[in-house]
């Protein structure tokens, strides 16, 4: 069975890989067949807390098994890289995440407000019956 490498090793590897990120998390799985898991912020990724730059490296090898970097990624990548800090409203500072929770009430307030003029309207259709 061969040894695992150390984690200090995959850091340094990860590192090379994506010089210019950040490590946010780092994944270090108890099976030692799957890989290390690094999370990497780079510059142009908006979303801090969950960046969507990844590499992995082999636990018994220290070879790259994968990389992601968003910033090498289709127009598809680039927006799907929007979503989580758009939704959240983690970019854009208080006036987005303002935005965001008014946006996000909207169609409970759209069905309070509809349940109600229902209801009104059935009530007054009631009263005419009766009179």
């Amino acid at each position: 069975m061969a040894r695992v490498i150390s984690l200090h090793r995959a850091v340094n590897v990860a590192k090379a890989t994506i010089p210019e990120g950040w490590f946010v998390f780092i994944d270090a799985p108890g099976n030692p067949d799957q890989p290390y898991r690094f999370r990497l912020q780079v510059p142009s990724d908006p979303h801090a807390r969950f960046p969507a730059s990844y590499v992995f490296i082999d636990r018994r090898t220290a070879d790259i098994v994968a990389v992601q970097d968003v910033r090498s990624g289709d127009i598809g990548t680039r927006i799907n890289t929007w979503v989580r800090p758009l939704h959240d409203g983690s970019v854009g500072g208080l006036p987005i995440r303002i935005l965001a929770v008014l946006v996000g009430a909207t169609p409970t307030v759209l069905a309070v407000t509809g349940i109600l003029r229902w209801r009104k309207r059935r009530m007054s259709r009631r009263m005419r019956l009766k009179a």
